[in-house]
């Protein structure tokens, strides 16, 4: 959740840091916990949105966590592409 927090309110902050934290999303979104898959979800579509170079990266992301085995892994990334795509 701190990293869609992050993306939301940090408007100066240099597209280089949000492409480091896409790193972290995966893991967040294959652990089962709801709470934990709904902020990796969350974060994903944020830095997404900020445009730019992040969202080509963020689809990325997301395609590639939508054809993971994990159930909860698979749902992060179909919502995230679902989001992202209406954006293109």
């Amino acid at each position: 959740m701190l990293i869609a927090t992050l993306a939301v309110h940090a408007k100066d902050e240099p597209a280089s840091r949000f492409a480091a934290l896409l790193r972290l999303i995966p893991e967040g979104a294959a652990d089962e916990r709801p709470m934990v898959s709904k902020g990796a979800n969350w974060a994903l579509r944020q830095v997404g949105k900020r445009g730019g170079s992040l969202h080509g990266q963020a689809l990325a992301v997301a395609e590639e966590l939508s054809h993971c085995p994990a159930r909860s892994t698979r749902r992060v990334g179909s919502d995230a592409l679902r989001e992202l795509r209406k954006r293109t």
